[in-house]
């Protein structure tokens, strides 16, 4: 993954902690919800990505169901 933080004597001071908090942030949402496509489909069927500025991004057309789990347990 790529993020644009600058370089040299301008990148920015807070890179390292903004990228352990997007960490942080994608680890609570694994383990606190269930991520499934909308139209079930094949496991090797999925939709394209496509690049932007050599950034890979999902399929904006893509639709995710996203259920929370049930923590109680």
């Amino acid at each position: 993954m790529r993020y644009r933080f600058g370089y040299g004597n301008h990148a920015c001071p807070g890179r390292f902690y903004a990228i352990r908090k997007i960490k942080l942030v994608l680890a609570k949402l694994i383990m606190d919800y269930d991520f499934k496509w909308a139209q079930p489909r094949p496991v090797h069927d999925r939709p394209e990505d496509f690049a932007i500025e050599a950034q890979l991004v999902a399929a904006p057309d893509a639709e995710i169901l996203i259920r929370s789990r049930n923590l109680s347990n």
